[in-house]
């Protein structure tokens, strides 16, 4: 607008930069509306980092943008969207530019005679399968929406040509826009092949109408679309009213309407009435049966029946009229898409302008404006413009009537003025969408574009990637699952919605293209907001000069070595695992137990002998198992006996679901049994019903493609993690979808996410993109306690120091990692198991990016006993005699994600949110009203968390490394190790602990291996000397220095610019673009440099083994004591570090104590002895000592509870004895 700084509200040139209404003329001098002032941008200067300065950049600073600076229109309307209103000065716009590239690519390959018609099509790649989803629908959008405004473009053109005096309206606009459309029947058929018969034809055809007709009414709403201009806003359609310049000039109908109508000119007359019938037309205030629910109900039910997506219309609800009433709004009970006008509104305050009536001497008031209002509705009415609408109890309203609205071209000079909220009378046109309509969508007739993603059901990918293959279906969205093994035929064109993450993904999308010597085109959409995109769009020749790493893969990970040992035990049982969990499962029987004979066959002892042999003669000839830390000479034969039970548990997932579907179908059946239940009750039961027997079918495996479902037995114990399953996400959360699969009872599907990733994705209220749709998450599975009774709700406490997680709070005062007082403890825990949703609407050509919730997600970690072996090691790593870190790993480490709330909350202290403990609904403060006094409260505030086992390695630095050494340094570390060992970046995750932000953000550096399995580099970093100095070498190098000298090199060896602070060469990457502000290369070199001269020293491992330590243990117990540790051995819990050792000053010896970082447990096996007053009292004050005096945690087992009471004990404080075998 102008360099010069934004004007003060006292300065006069800041009435240049308002809308006219914002300005009070009084005689000749124009002064600011002072109610408005507040209403101002306020004026800084700002530096490039968006930091108020005193000599940068001249801004203005809008809090809400009331009014376009700009174009001067106002935007005062409580009922406009803030993001409607600023999503013209600041929409990126990569859905947009993705789509506009997709049609000109495919439209322009339709053109070249050259090429075999099976390459006339545009596969592009998304590295999320929601973004494929949401491009798919913006695409279908975006050309069906041109198409329907094209052909109405045309029709009116048309119909001018034909007869100049006669405008397209209501009795033939749908004909005549269907005619200009275009196109084959069979385009639009939902059954092509049939489409050109008699009957089938007719019906399509009215169908397509009827879609068309309804899509070109509603299309007249105001704000309808934001970023696809409509014909008005392109200048290129004209809608007038028949009648209305009579009227005007009819001055015998307006002399009782009194002044200033009555003695104002005709022209002034139809002015007036022009914006009011405007106003309301854009407000759908229409009386059209197209614009009613019956119709609507109709259209969709024929368009179903007849026509294909994106032509049939899916919405649960449409698009209404809405009815004007003169007058405010009342304060309830009114509908949403009703307009009131009143002397008050923005149409009020447009009549009481003071050039609105020349012919009147006095300013207008309010109550005046109300009076010209009402006048103006009352005679047209009576003229038979308006229609009248009455209602009972209720004001007269009015609505146009639709056969009066005259349809003509226009030639797309400039926009159609809107007075009321602008001063603009040439308003400017965006030449792209003006020559869209008037040429290029024609070419659009039969394009359609579909996502393919692993969250497409695999008979429907198949068939798209056939369709795709021979270009029958010409664009195809899809996330990395179309990088390798698909074959799609000849393939010119490869698209990017963003740039890969790496070079790697870069060739091997690519590669898809212009292969056995074909041309080939690679289009990369990069955005201007994106660091990555950006960083990449100015050094293309880094991303295209990838090449594919293989992958790497730890074989002595305990998990991965288990489930291939549970596959061999599985083959050597000989158990069918058949095509459905129902042939597993006895459905019919309470608890839903495995059926005999699986029971029968699964503990078979001669299996077990033979599984038992078969798996010590693999793992025998794998040194990288049986050196591993977790290795026993017992580890075979104890995880074949525990294989049944570990086989039954990895079911209870479906279990879960399967009940949950079940009291689904059980409720809703009630609701519709219930004498008195509301029709919207009964209309809601009836979907969830459908939705519950959807579920059903497909747990139960009653799909057409069994075998490609996710609950097909073999894919479904692979995801468990019983089984290895490297394609399948390993222990998914579930998100049902009633949508897209039929089933044999309804229609629905399971999506599938990694846990990590679907804390963020799967989280409330957030949106799932899915063929076309917008899906709500709005309901959860509730875990249930183990007595059944309730919502499964528990207490951790986690270290506000170091981050480390304490599942089983009870006595824990200090951190057992840190030994930090500082503890925070979390009471509303709830464990995510799957989610539910509800379709919201269909996915629209408005929509840029998808929308996020932007959830605040807390990870914490604690490493678990393996049994009777410690689940940790620590190393520490010095330089030239001093400390300078410590490092802890373990292997398949505990780490768990919790959602926290919305990063945006008012109230950070806050944390979780609101449940219906009965429904499963996310709740609002509004429905805290359903809980009753006294009664368990119904809506709680819950926080939901997910958790898994990886290996993982956590960085304590020297306290004096400050934030900004340790944020470039674990960035540092993290390129380092990924270089060295050849990981993808994807295989390896960092973070900080106890987060970003606090007052101890950054103590910790957290490095976990995300891959299944696990690389085992970290391992090797961490406990083996010499590694940890190699990795800082190359950390160095990637950061532009000489690992010998330090030397400044100033760039990667073939970047054509100097890197100042961080570049992606080094410090920067696609997945911490939030920290790149922050980044320096220069503050961690001194540190870097230390570390290449670093040593690693691991502590000593016990030296004993489990049986020598029981030997040692038991020879100074006695016989209850021995009876105490027999049951710890037979059940593989960890053994205690000493036995009747007294404690150091204080005179107190426990049976045995356990010591474990940040705590020591006394353990006391109370025999008969203990029953007496005398002893009692004794054990009282030992234990106060220990609890007290030390911060020991004290634990008593009595002799009365050797049977039900000492394992219950144990198995709830697996952070003190282990795990234990699994099924013992």
């Amino acid at each position: 607008l102008s360099s010069a700084p934004w004007p003060s509200p006292a300065d006069p040139a800041v009435l240049d930069l308002l809308p006219e209404d914002w300005i009070i003329v009084d005689g000749e001098n124009r002064n600011l509306d002072k109610t408005r002032v507040n209403r101002l941008p306020v004026g800084y200067r700002v530096d490039q980092f968006g930091t108020v300065t005193d000599d940068g950049l001249p801004v203005a600073f809008f809090e809400r943008l009331d009014f376009c600076p700009s174009c001067k229109t106002s935007y005062e309307s409580s009922q406009q969207s803030e993001f409607s209103r600023v999503s013209s000065l600041g929409t990126e716009g990569r859905a947009s530019a993705v789509t506009v590239l997709t049609q000109s690519v495919v439209r322009t390959l339709r053109t070249q005679s050259d090429l075999d018609a099976e390459a006339r099509k545009f596969l592009a790649f998304s590295d999320n399968r929601q973004d494929a989803s949401l491009q798919a629908g913006h695409f279908n959008d975006f050309a069906l929406v041109g198409l329907v405004r094209s052909a109405l473009y045309r029709a009116a053109r048309h119909q001018e040509e034909l007869h100049p005096e006669e405008p397209l309206t209501d009795d033939n606009l749908g004909i005549e826009v269907l005619k200009a459309l275009g196109g084959d029947l069979t385009l639009f058929a939902r059954d092509p092949e049939s489409a050109l018969e008699p009957m089938p034809r007719k019906k399509i055809a009215r169908a397509l109408r009827d879609v068309v007709t309804y899509r070109v009414w509603a299309d007249l709403k105001r704000g309808w679309r934001i970023t696809m201009p409509n014909l008005e806003q392109t200048g290129q359609l004209r809608l007038s009213y028949g009648g209305l310049d009579d009227l005007a000039a009819d001055d015998t109908k307006w002399q009782a309407a009194g002044q200033p109508l009555a003695g104002a000119e005709p022209a002034t007359r139809g002015k007036v009435m022009h914006a009011l019938l405007d106003e309301m037309r854009r407000n759908l205030c229409i009386e059209s049966e197209f614009l009613t629910e019956e119709k609507y109900d109709a259209i969709k039910r024929a368009s179903a029946q007849w026509l294909k997506a994106p032509w049939t219309l899916s919405d649960e609800t449409g698009v209404y009229s809405g009815t004007a009433f003169p007058g405010s709004r009342p304060r309830g009970g009114s509908f949403g898409g009703d307009l009131y006008v009143s002397g008050l509104g923005l149409y009020g305050r447009w009549l009481r302008r003071h050039d609105r009536f020349p012919s009147h001497d006095h300013q207008l008031k309010p109550a005046d404006a109300d009076v010209v209002i009402a006048s103006l509705f009352a005679t047209m009415a009576k003229a038979g413009i308006l229609a009248e609408i009455k209602g009972r109890n209720k004001r007269t309203g009015y609505q146009i009537k639709s056969s009066l609205i005259e349809w003509r071209s226009a030639p797309g000079e400039s926009r159609t003025p809107d007075p009321i909220r602008g001063n603009q009378k040439q308003g400017r046109v965006n030449p792209f969408f003006r020559h869209l309509y008037e040429e290029t969508a024609r070419g659009l007739v039969g394009l359609e574009a579909r996502e393919h993603t692993a969250q497409v059901e695999p008979t429907l990918r198949q068939e798209r990637e056939k369709l795709f293959s021979d270009a029958k279906l010409p664009v195809l969205y899809c996330s990395p699952t179309m990088e390798l093994g698909v074959d799609i035929k000849s393939l010119n064109v490869v698209g990017m919605r963003n740039v890969p993450p790496t070079p790697a993904n870069y060739a091997q999308r690519s590669g898809r293209a212009g292969r056995s010597g074909q041309p080939a085109v690679v289009l990369t959409y990069c955005a201007t907001g994106n660091a990555h995109d950006a960083y990449y769009f100015g050094r293309s020749h880094d991303m295209v000069a990838g090449a594919v790493a293989p992958p790497r893969l730890e074989l002595g990970n305990q998990d991965l070595v288990r489930a291939h040992a549970h596959s061999i035990w599985l083959a050597t049982c000989d158990l069918d695992l058949k095509a459905s969990m129902v042939d597993l499962i006895d459905i019919d029987q309470a608890g839903l137990p495995l059926r005999a004979e699986v029971l029968v066959t699964i503990n078979s002892n001669t299996a077990h002998t033979s599984a038992t042999a078969a798996i010590t003669k693999v793992l025998a000839a794998t040194p990288e198992v049986t050196r591993a830390p977790w290795w026993t000479p017992d580890w075979v034969k104890d995880t074949v006996a525990g294989a049944p039970a570990q086989f039954n548990e990895a079911a209870d997932r479906w279990r879960t679901l399967y009940r949950e579907a079940l009291a689904e179908l059980d409720a809703s059946n009630k609701v519709l049994k219930q004498i008195g239940a509301s029709e919207p009750a009964k209309r809601s039961a009836r979907a969830r019903i459908i939705e519950a027997r959807a579920a059903l079918d497909l747990l139960r495996g009653q799909v057409d493609d069994i075998v490609q479902s996710d609950f097909y037995p073999y894919r479904y114990f692979a995801s468990e993690g019983f089984l290895p399953g490297y394609s399948f996400p390993r222990l998914p959360l579930a998100a049902f979808i009633p949508a897209d699969r039929r089933t044999k009872n309804g229609q629905g599907d399971y999506v599938q996410r990694p846990r990590f990733i679907a804390i963020t994705e799967f989280g409330p209220n957030a949106f799932i993109y899915h063929e076309g749709a917008r899906y709500e998450v709005d309901r959860v599975s509730l875990p249930a306690r183990d007595d059944g009774a309730g919502v499964n709700i528990t207490e951790i406490k986690r270290c506000n120091a170091c981050g480390y997680l304490h599942d089983n709070p009870v006595g824990v005062e200090v951190c057992q990692h840190c030994n930090g007082a500082s503890l925070e403890t979390l009471t509303h825990m709830m464990r995510l198991m799957s989610v539910k949703t509800r379709r919201r609407d269909r996915i629209s050509a408005d929509e840029e990016e998808r929308q996020r919730a932007g959830y605040e997600i807390v990870t914490s970690i604690r490493f678990v006993p393996h049994g009777e072996r410690a689940g940790q090691t620590t190393s520490v790593v010095t330089v030239d005699g001093d400390e300078v870190a410590a490092i802890t790993y373990g292997d398949t480490a505990l780490i768990r994600r919790m959602n926290v709330g919305l990063r945006r909350r008012k109230d950070k202290h806050v944390k979780g949110y609101l449940l219906d403990t009965l429904e499963g609904r996310w709740a609002k403060e509004a429905d805290l009203a359903k809980n009753v006094e006294g009664q368990d409260p119904r809506i709680r505030l819950v926080v939901p968390y997910v958790e898994d086992r990886r290996n993982a390695m956590v960085m304590r630095l020297d306290p004096g490394i400050g934030t900004d050494e340790r944020m470039a340094l674990m960035y540092a570390l993290k390129r380092g190790i990924e270089t060295v060992y050849q990981l993808e970046s994807s295989e390896l995750a960092v973070e900080p602990l106890p987060g970003h932000t606090g007052d101890n953000a950054w103590s910790r550096l957290l490095f976990f291996e995300a891959a299944e399995g696990g690389a085992g580099v970290l391992r090797r970093v961490a406990t083996e000397d010499g590694q940890l100095r190699t990795v800082a070498r190359k950390a160095l190098e990637l950061l532009h220095f000489d690992p010998d000298s330090g030397e400044d090199r100033r760039r990667a060896p073939y970047a054509r610019e100097d890197c100042a602070q961080a570049c992606y060469d080094c410090l920067l990457s696609y997945s911490n673009q939030w920290d790149h502000q922050y980044l320096d290369r220069h503050t961690v070199l001194g540190l870097l440099q230390r570390l290449t001269r670093a040593s690693t020293e691991a502590e000593p491992a016990a030296s004993n083994t489990p049986d020598e330590q029981y030997e040692k243990l038991a020879a100074v117990s006695n016989s209850l004591e021995r009876e105490f540790l027999d049951m710890l051995k037979a059940h593989g819990y960890r053994l205690p570090d000493e036995a009747q050792q007294i404690v150091d000053g204080y005179y107190v010896r426990p049976d045995f104590a356990y010591h474990t970082p940040g705590m020591s447990v006394a353990v006391f096996i109370d025999g008969p002895i203990h029953d007496s007053d005398h002893q009692h009292q004794k054990d009282d004050k030992a234990q106060m000592k220990l609890e007290d005096e030390l911060g020991w945690l004290v634990m008593r087992f009595k002799y009365t509870d050797v049977e039900a009471g000492w394992l219950p004990a144990i198995a709830a404080h697996p952070d003190i004895f282990g795990t234990g075998k699994p099924g013992a």
